[in-house]
């Protein structure tokens, strides 16, 4: 397995972990959204575009009104320029 697909591999277990244990998984998450997402000069109507979902889904996510799936964690990460660890506040 080569670095990615072990990081992937990690995230894939922490994040689906998170989602069912860890009550503060949506507040660790759009806090570092939103901070990425402003430091880049993003709207979330831009940072929707890039990931091909609605200002409205970024909106709920931001706000802790919509879980992060794992494809739309990666978009995210990869729209924002930031690796997986940055996004998911693990570094």
């Amino acid at each position: 397995m080569n670095n990615y697909s072990q990081i992937y591999f990690y995230l894939t277990i922490k994040i689906k972990f998170m989602q069912v244990f860890d009550k503060d998984y949506n507040s660790k998450i759009r806090i570092q959204i939103k901070k990425y997402r402003k430091l880049r000069g993003y709207s979330q109507e831009l940072l929707a575009e890039k990931i091909n979902r609605t200002r409205e889904h970024i909106n709920k996510i931001e706000n802790g009104k919509q879980t992060v799936g794992l494809n739309t964690f990666i978009r995210l990460a990869f729209a924002l320029g930031v690796s997986l660890e940055e996004l998911a506040g693990l570094n």
